[in-house]
């Protein structure tokens, strides 16, 4: 099952990211700002989703390791992420609040990910 939402998710989110940075060669003229801008929020989750699916998939690989609240707390991430994007209803400023918050889970993410792998690196 991991292994499947690996493939599910990855495929979604290179589906939204390419139609993100091509959205004016698919377009054309009616490329609009709001439609980029609904293509940017689903990239962001996109990628908190595909960080979730990875780690599960690490989990499950090495499960004895992994709290149990760890794996739910990184399973809230991409519903976390969403919310923050829905929220949203104009480009925000470089240093908006709300895309702080999801770059600070996009790095917890990559964290977590990067102790699974140094676990199962040394200790599987």
């Amino acid at each position: 099952v991991p292994r499947a939402m690996v493939i599910v998710v990855t495929c979604w989110g290179v589906w939204l990211s390419d139609w993100l940075h091509n959205l004016d060669l698919k377009l054309g003229a009616a490329a609009t700002a709001a439609i980029e801008f609904w293509y940017w929020k689903m990239d962001m989750v996109s990628i908190a989703a595909i960080l979730t699916v990875q780690y599960l998939l690490w989990a499950s690989n090495i499960f004895w390791t992994v709290p149990p609240v760890e794996v739910a707390l990184v399973g809230l991430a991409p519903g976390i992420v969403a919310a923050l994007m829905h929220s949203l209803v104009c480009f925000p400023a470089q240093h908006s609040f709300f895309v702080s918050c999801v770059k600070g889970i996009y790095v917890v993410q990559f964290l977590v990910l990067w102790r699974l792998g140094f676990v199962y690196a040394t200790q599987s």
